[in-house]
């Protein structure tokens, strides 16, 4: 039966690339072709729920 390793957590190396990269999805701008988020997930006005209409199914 092979040894099973204990957890270890990522060097921080990974770690700061991982974030970097998490930042750089979470900072798209909403877009102006996609104005209500269906598809983006990003709605043009702050605080609004992205709306999924008859185009999106």
């Amino acid at each position: 039966m092979a040894k099973v390793k204990p957890f270890q957590p990522a060097p921080e190396g990974v770690k700061s690339r991982v974030k970097a990269t998490a930042k750089k999805v979470t900072d798209i701008p909403p877009s102006p072709t996609d104005p209500q988020g269906s598809y983006t997930g990003k709605p043009m006005e702050m605080g609004e729920k992205p709306v999924q209409d008859a185009d999106d199914l």
